[in-house]
């Protein structure tokens, strides 16, 4: 059995000792080496080759964003667990690390806390989380293997940077024929891909699904997202036109005590008014949601009305919320009027769902790997050929009002 390796970043030699005691109790882990500060971590990343890092959220040398900001500019793919008090003072700092890219966060015990108690705490707590973001990691990397079908529209476009290859629609094509352009921060990229004229074939399959956009009624958005997925979020919901009205549901892999400072943070930033979902909540026209954390999120329909229902069965894809159970139950209640969005994240939570959006004949939007922190999630996607359009987090706001508006608008002009 392949061990998980394990950095731990603590400026508390005791906190590090205890971490790596009560991880090691369990035959899955090794810890293969310990920081005591940001920039020490960073060092030791590319000599250790960890599986996971854990990383104080309070450091004083390099506060607990920057230092994820910085792993996540040279290693994109590495699972990063924050460990720190949840309180007041704190819960800036802590979202702000989850905004970064971090992957997940435990609540962090106090050392002064007798040492069997600090020892229970982060085997229930961070145990966990630690083997399920290796777990996560092992499975992308794996399937990044996995060759890409082709997908149904010319329109959206995926280059994979410092490839040999860059991929358009799906099809691979030499690099010489893509250019790519990016931003120092991944999740902001610009993707400009130069090809030469596409096949007849291709610009018919375009056509078709342009005219489906703007026939078909889509009646709700749903959208999973995980690691890096605030960002992401504030670059589409801040670029999305006021005249969308389209019900959006969102499944944001992230625990309880943040989504709803997240659903906040993104009133703020993309000034749309954002909520935590909350139990029976009517959907209707402007309303924009996230899942809160710990409960998965569904929709359903009593007579005329569609409403929310949270839920806490079993976790799905190593999640609760996953965006499975909202993709499958968007499709019983609204049929092929749905319209479902993948965008950065690690693991394949979305896939299944999105396979029951598109058999039902609705269409699926999936992020495209330049500008994902973690092409997990919509990677899977592309690679189960489930893809309508593969987009930049840029390109992504205009053609899900493209998809929904022109049916509202058209409606308003007669």
């Amino acid at each position: 059995m392949n061990q998980l390796k394990i950095l731990i970043c603590d400026e508390s030699s005791i906190m590090r000792r205890l971490t790596k005691k009560a991880l090691e109790a369990d035959a899955r882990i090794a810890v293969v080496g310990e920081a005591e500060s940001g920039s020490h971590a960073i060092e030791q990343i590319a000599q250790l080759r960890p599986d996971v890092l854990i990383v104080d959220v309070a450091l004083k040398d390099i506060s607990g964003p920057n230092v994820v900001r910085r792993i996540r500019s040279e290693h994109p793919h590495l699972p990063i667990i924050m460990h720190g008090r949840m309180n007041s003072r704190n819960a800036e700092l802590n979202l702000e690390s989850m905004s970064a890219g971090a992957s997940d966060f435990a609540a962090k015990p106090s050392a002064t806390r007798p040492a069997e108690m600090v020892l229970a705490h982060v085997q229930s707590e961070l145990l966990p989380k630690v083997i399920k973001q290796g777990n996560l990691a092992t499975r992308d990397s794996q399937a990044s293997a996995t060759a890409l079908p082709k997908t149904a529209s010319d329109n959206g476009h995926v280059a994979t940077p410092g490839s040999a290859q860059a991929i358009n629609n799906g099809t691979r094509i030499p690099a010489q024929t893509a250019s790519v352009a990016q931003t120092p921060h991944k999740t902001n990229a610009a993707v400009a891909l130069k090809r030469e004229t596409p096949p007849a074939k291709e610009l018919t399959e375009s056509a078709k699904l342009q005219t489906r956009s703007q026939l078909q009624k889509f009646e709700i958005v749903v959208i999973a997202v995980s690691t890096g997925g605030p960002q992401a979020l504030q670059c589409l919901l801040e670029t999305l036109p006021s005249a969308m009205q389209t019900p959006i549901l969102i499944v944001q892999h992230m625990p309880a005590e943040f989504t709803p400072l997240l659903a906040e943070r993104l009133t703020r930033q993309a000034k749309r008014t954002v909520v935590e979902a909350t139990q029976g909540q009517v959907v209707q026209a402007g309303l924009i949601a996230i899942a809160p954390g710990d409960y998965h999120m569904k929709v359903v329909r009593d007579g005329v009305q569609v409403s929310i229902d949270l839920e806490q069965y079993d976790h799905i894809n190593s999640c609760r919320p996953s965006a499975d159970p909202l993709f499958e139950s968007a499709v019983k209640v609204y049929g092929k009027s749905v319209l479902g969005v993948v965008l950065t994240g690690m693991g394949r939570d979305g896939a299944d769902g999105a396979r029951e959006i598109k058999g039902s004949g609705g269409l699926v939007f999936a992020q495209d790997e330049a500008s994902s922190t973690v092409w997990g999630m919509p990677g899977e996607v592309v690679r189960r050929g489930l893809a309508d359009k593969v987009l930049s987090i840029d390109q992504m706001a205009g053609e899900i009002f493209a998809s929904t508006g022109s049916v509202f608008q058209a409606l308003k002009q007669s």
